[in-house]
């Protein structure tokens, strides 16, 4: 199973609710042209629908080139961009996809002799699109540092009249988050739980709790229940320390040390489930993470 931290920067793998994994194709390219689209995490391919798509990549070297690059997705046209093409060849696009929807998409660049619009090269890539529209939502983790065995409260705030909500947490480096709980919101939207941090099991580290607003429980995610998502989102990240040591006590083993269960692999259902909703959440901390440093 993918750990914490890989599924918190998981928008560049979840491309649907069910938690699908997706790469991106590596680019095709014919008589020296190529093209590259900037993703976040770089590489996979991922693009959200609400950012420019800014695609660059190069034609063959003439004096009169021109290009053409576009964006279709289930064959039809959702964005297109006539560019200057650079004495050296070089090229680059900011392409509007907002009318795009989730799914596979492919992006084309076809270099031409500007003079007699004459075909020069072309080449292209695809491409993973995701939409949110779900609000994003204001979430606290106090205290901002807490240890191992101390409790710690996550507060954010739905939208009035939500009825549920899931709260979740968990170190970067964990397979699974330490807490995962339904909560009943306030009338006002609300959402405030109070937790404590396992003594075993968790690694001190970076860490990252999360608010759903409408779901309530994080077994929605896996896909099953497409008319179910939540209806509003945040995320915040804090610190886990190591468990404070009492005087004349012995301080606990190194993690590598420490028994811990195997997985016999006996009852996959729960835990897929868990795997698949928080990709998602992934992908929700994600989006967060772009909206706020805008």
């Amino acid at each position: 199973m993918p750990s914490f931290r890989l599924r918190l920067g998981a928008a560049a793998a979840v491309v649907a609710l069910g938690g699908i994994l997706f790469t991106a194709g590596a680019a095709q390219a014919a008589d020296g042209a190529t093209i590259t689209v900037e993703s976040d995490p770089a590489d996979e391919g991922v693009v959200f629908s609400e950012d420019p798509l800014m695609a660059s990549g190069t034609c063959p070297v003439r004096a009169d080139s021109s290009a053409t690059v576009t964006v279709k997705q289930g064959g039809d046209v959702v964005a297109t961009d006539a560019v200057d093409v650079a004495a050296d060849g070089t090229w680059s696009a900011e392409l509007d996809i907002s009318d795009a929807g989730d799914g596979d998409a492919t992006v084309t660049v076809d270099c031409f002799a500007y003079a007699d619009q004459r075909p020069t090269g072309s080449a292209s890539t695809d491409i993973y699109v995701i939409t949110f529209d779900s609000p994003i939502i204001d979430v606290t983790v106090s205290p901002s540092k807490v240890r191992l065995g101390e409790q710690l409260t996550i507060t954010g705030q739905c939208p009035a009249g939500t009825e549920v909500a899931v709260v979740a947490a968990g170190t970067e480096d964990a397979d699974e988050p330490f807490l995962a709980e339904t909560v009943t919101p306030a009338a006002d939207g609300t959402v405030r739980y109070t937790g404590t941090v396992p003594r075993t099991g968790v690694e001190p580290g970076k860490a990252a709790a999360f608010v759903l607003c409408g779901v309530g429980s994080l077994d929605v995610l896996d896909g099953s229940n497409t008319d179910e998502f939540p209806t509003a989102f945040g995320f915040a990240e804090f610190t886990v320390l190591p468990a404070a040591v009492a005087p004349g006590t012995a301080t606990a083993p190194p993690a590598s040390t420490t028994p811990v269960l195997a997985n016999t692999g006996s009852d996959n259902g729960p835990m897929a489930a868990l795997a698949a909703g928080l990709l998602v959440l992934g992908a929700a901390a994600h989006v967060a993470r772009r909206r706020v440093t805008r």
